[in-house]
């Protein structure tokens, strides 16, 4: 199953879209419990292309061809900021760009591209890459808010440990950059093992994302549910627009929620005359649920 699953993952190419379907599969019972944790702890696999992105830059024969910032006089503020050593700035730059437009990809590819020209400053370069994985996991969040059924506290969850791991790693980068800096690891020139060094930062936030979520998967999926604790079903609808979910997914979603709809007109909604009152009350919030989630598919 997990090899399967980490196919799966391989093949999404973005981790985003990855979480977001498990949430939804999980919710609509596309796919059991199990196998959509998997989905979500591997999830960071669907990110492989950062990584073929920044070999690809570290073995770009024409790296420190192309710097947009020598076009700038040298005395300009532009410069002044982009080689600052100021872990926050960046951080909070690329926070906000983030939130803005939410493509992580994209953000730390112009990252990737600065810092391989030797265009900003080390330290600044992985303060934004914390900000950027910071920016899409706190979206991720924010989901929660909006969730009341069975799936909330799985996505609330994850959501924290996807937080943890972000904080992990920038702490990480924080005291390796200064640990490295003291050994004279930078002292050559301003571009010298600057690329190498922002390789690694990236790997730590992916590997830690992968390790902790992994670890929390692994216990949470393994907790005792009373039958008590099931709780509403279909309940992401009112967020479905807000995912990133690829059209055969949506496609698939929606088949099953018509098919679900006339199942439960076709049973009187399921029966709920003859349900105790508060799996009638279920009933009845869960085919309003399905109702909405069709039509924010369509």
């Amino acid at each position: 199953m997990i090899l399967e699953q980490i196919k799966k993952n391989i093949l999404k190419l973005a981790s985003v879209k990855t979480q977001h379907e498990a949430l939804a599969a999980i919710d609509f019972k596309l796919s059991d419990e199990k196998s959509g944790l998997i989905q979500m702890c591997f999830s960071i696999l669907s990110d492989w292309p950062i990584v073929v992105m920044l070999v690809l830059l570290y073995l770009n024969p024409l790296r420190y061809q192309f710097s947009l910032f020598s076009f700038l006089p040298m005395d300009s503020k532009v410069l002044v900021w982009a080689f600052s050593e100021n872990f926050f700035l960046g951080f909070l730059i690329l926070s906000l760009a983030n939130t803005i437009f939410n493509f992580r990809f994209l953000w730390l590819t112009v990252i990737a591209w600065f810092i391989s020209n030797g265009d900003i400053h080390i330290f600044l370069a992985i303060g934004a890459v914390s900000g950027v994985f910071f920016s899409s996991i706190r979206k991720n969040l924010k989901l929660s808010a909006d969730i009341h059924g069975k799936i909330k506290n799985t996505w609330l969850y994850f959501s924290i440990v996807q937080m943890a791991s972000v904080i992990l790693a920038a702490i990480a980068n924080y005291n390796v950059y200064f640990n490295l800096k003291s050994l004279g690891y930078f002292s050559a020139t301003m571009s010298v093992n600057r690329f190498e060094f922002f390789i690694l930062a990236v790997m730590i936030h992916l590997f830690s994302e992968l390790v902790l979520t992994s670890i929390w998967g692994h216990f949470y999926s393994r907790r005792n549910i009373e039958p008590a604790d099931w709780k509403l079903y279909y309940s992401t609808a009112p967020v479905l627009k807000k995912l990133r979910l690829s059209p055969q997914f949506k496609t698939q979603l929606l088949n099953f929620i018509e098919k679900k709809i006339f199942e439960q007109n076709s049973n009187g909604l399921t029966h709920a005359e003859v349900l105790p009152e508060r799996l009638q009350k279920l009933a009845l919030a869960e085919n309003e649920s399905l109702q909405k989630a069709k039509i924010a598919l369509t």
